[in-house]
Formats: C-alpha cells, structure tokens, sequence
C-alpha cells in the first residue's frame, strides 16, 4: 500500500519535478523504478496460481495417459480444465473416460462403463460417441441376461439400448431382441413338474458343442452352460424353459437339434 502511496504521490507531485536537478531527477526514476519492480515481484505469484494448478493436474493426467489408466487421466484432466476453462483439457477428459467406458465394455464392467458414459454427458450433452457407446454397452448386457432366462431385466435394458442408439444397426438389433421379447413374455410357461435344478457342471458341454457346431457353426466355451443353453433354446424354440432342469432342457434340445444322437449319453 505504501508503494501504491508513492506512486500516485510522484504522479500527483509530477509539477514539482521541473525544479529538480538533473541528478535528483536521475535518482527518483531509480527509486521508481525499483519500487515497480518490487510490485511486480509481490503480485507475480498470485496472478499465476491458478494456470500452475492447472498445469500440475494437466501433467499428472498426461501420465496417466500414458500408462494406459484411461479413468485417472480423464479425472486429472477434469481437474485442470476447473482450474483454468482450457476447452482442451476438457476434450481430452472426454476422450480419456469414454476410452474407459469402453474397455469396461469389452471387459464386461458395465456399471463403470455406464458411470463414465453418463460423466461425458454430463460435461459434454449430447455427445454421439458417450451415446453410442451406451447403447452397446445395455444391449450387450441385455442379450446376456435374455439368454439366461431373465427377459424383464433384458427388456428393459434394451429399451435403453434403444434410446441411446446412434446407428440404424443399433436399432435394429435392440427392436429385433425386444420383439422376441414380447411374444414369448405372452406365451405360457409350462414347466415340468419332476424337473430338478441340475448343476452346470454335471452335465457334459460335449452335446451343446454339438449342438452350437451344428446352428452356428462355431462354439461359445467362455459363456456359461446356462447361457449357452438359453441361447440356443431362444434360437430354436424362440423362448427359453430356465424353470426345467438343466439336464432336462439340453435333452429337449438334442431331440430337436440332433435326432440322429438321441440315444447317446451326454
């Protein structure tokens, strides 16, 4: 405050300076002089703090970029651009979460996947790549859970597959699963009332290979036998019967699916 005091107080003064010697004068705009450098030195610190911040998140997110941990850069850079409203730390936490979302999807974590979809919306609404990533993310999750059995669970992630859904494929194949949906959801359950909850693991995966050989032409070892079993039951009877024992339902399938085997024990 006292070098602002002197400063207007120079200025206010500045009719007296005519009357002042050459080597006076040459001294005051020494002392002028050190006092604005001095000023500038105090303020310096305080008009970059906030880049600095920025700076330090920014690099931190750079790292971890780099490392491939696509979740904790996409938080640093989120970090930084609340710092100093730079739009390129904000694009590159966008591209830093949905590269998350979507090895979470490929993982088959679709909570994180969905939660960091949801985060770029939320920074960036409307955003087609967040959009079409979720659309992915429930109908995959969706046509798991139709294969298992569970067909309100599945339906209504399908729903939502549908309302994010960006490509004219993606639509198709939601209203396609969601149509098969519907009409076995109308449909009567029989089941059988001497069937008996059969573990996966004593029955052989020998006649669903078979099976899976024969309507696909190729085998899906790494779903479960649940699963398998359901996906072909929804291929070949258009519903699933998870209210049957297992043993029971892979019987049916083989007498539909591979008459000439029936008599083998699987």
């Amino acid at each position: 405050m006292g070098l602002v005091i002197c400063l207007i107080n120079f200025t206010a003064c500045s009719h007296t300076i005519k009357a002042m010697g050459e080597g006076e004068l040459k001294a005051m705009k020494q002392r002028v002089i050190l006092y604005l450098l001095v000023f500038s030195i105090i303020l310096t610190p305080y008009a970059h703090a906030a880049p600095s911040a920025a700076k330090t998140y920014a690099k931190r997110a750079h790292e971890a970029f780099e490392n491939k941990n696509f979740q904790l850069a996409g938080v640093f850079y989120e970090k930084a651009y609340n710092e100093d409203k730079n739009k390129v730390y904000l694009e590159n936490s966008v591209i830093a979460y949905l590269r998350y979302a979507f090895d979470s999807l490929n993982e088959k974590k679709y909570e994180d996947a969905i939660k960091y979809c949801e985060r770029v919306l939320f920074l960036e609404p409307g955003n087609k790549d967040a959009r079409e990533i979720l659309s992915d993310i429930y109908y995959s999750r969706g046509s798991s859970l139709y294969y298992r059995g569970d067909e309100q669970k599945a339906a209504s992630d399908l729903k939502k597959s549908l309302k994010y859904s960006i490509l004219a494929e993606q639509k198709q194949r939601a209203q396609k699963l969601l149509s098969k949906i519907s009409v076995s959801i109308s449909e009567p359950v029989f089941l059988n009332p001497f069937a008996k909850k059969t573990s996966g693991y004593d029955v052989s995966s020998e006649a669903l290979e078979l099976m899976e050989l024969k309507i696909y032409g190729e085998t899906f070892e790494r779903y479960s036998i649940y699963e398998r079993t359901g996906r072909l039951e929804k291929d070949v009877f258009g519903r699933t019967y998870a209210g049957n024992g297992l043993a029971f339902r892979i019987k049916n399938l083989k007498a539909r699916i591979l008459p000439e085997n029936i008599s083998r024990d699987f």
